[in-house]
């Protein structure tokens, strides 16, 4: 069959294979080396002592939850799901430009150049890389999803603007997490989940998948923070119990919005029998 005459939603099974195969090797990668963060085990590299444990459990949710998480999800059929990797290549951008302006030691260029590198190794792997540059949405909004990631994003921006602030001051004055990017990492992680959860609200192929694994890592960061509410840093007991709140949000309105879509269909087939 010619290239022409293809479907046009067909994709080259060389292409699937190759994206599985570097998305398989990053999540090893992932799992070696920041999976120990999420389980809080000691002597990782960058958390020197107990008094970094909240930013070690951000550093596992961020790495393991988030990125290895979604290209955990699209191990299975990843042309079908490009919202998740429109996400993971945006999170790989804001990652890069706030670790290239943001540190507090001035712009490191050949951060962004790197971050340029994998952005596009990544997506030309993608089996339907054309579909990374639609962002329309066929389906409608989902408005619980959304209300849900505007309170969270009025709740992390005061913790945005004071550990930027934090990470840009501390360099200067030698803080010990500044010193280890760990304000930084704290807003990379805030916005991302910011991103996720209003993407996942726009219901575009891949927006289930999204939606738990940013729920998952509000439940993680939620029991985090109340087994570390006097750790530098935690949202404390009550960024906690909110956390968990939002976790089970996400969760639940996901769940909620399959069973409508699946007796939406199911009421359509028969009235079509």
């Amino acid at each position: 069959m010619s290239t022409s005459t293809k479907p046009q939603g067909e994709v080259k099974r060389w292409h699937v294979i190759l994206f599985e195969a570097i998305a398989g090797l990053l999540i090893l990668l992932v799992l070696f080396g920041s999976g120990r963060d999420l389980l809080l085990l000691p002597g990782q590299s960058g958390f020197p002592s107990v008094i970094h444990r909240w930013h070690e459990a951000q550093s596992g949710a961020f790495t393991t939850l988030l990125f290895g998480g979604s290209l955990l999800a699209l191990l299975w059929k990843p042309q079908a799901r490009p919202l998740l990797m429109q996400y993971i290549l945006l999170s790989i951008g804001i990652v890069c430009l706030l670790f290239a302006t943001a540190t507090g030691i001035g712009f490191m260029p050949v951060v962004l150049a790197i971050g340029i590198v994998f952005i596009a190794i990544l997506a030309f792997a993608y089996p339907k890389p054309r579909a990374l540059l639609n962002f329309r949405s066929g389906a409608s909004l989902s408005y619980p999803l959304l209300a849900i990631t505007v309170v969270a994003a009025i709740l992390l921006a005061p913790i945005i603007a004071r550990e930027l602030n934090y990470q840009i001051l501390g360099m200067t004055q030698q803080d010990v997490h500044a010193l280890n990017y760990h304000w930084l990492t704290s807003v990379v992680l805030a916005l991302i989940l910011i991103l996720g959860g209003s993407m996942a609200a726009t219901r575009r192929p891949g927006w289930r998948a999204l939606a738990f694994i940013i729920g998952i890592t509000y439940l993680y960061l939620g029991s985090m923070a109340l087994l570390l509410p006097d750790s530098a840093g935690s949202w404390g007991t009550i960024g906690g119990i909110l956390g968990l709140l939002g976790g089970l949000g996400y969760i639940s309105v996901t769940l909620f919005e399959v069973q409508r879509t699946r007796r939406a269909a199911q009421l359509l087939q028969k009235a079509s029998t």
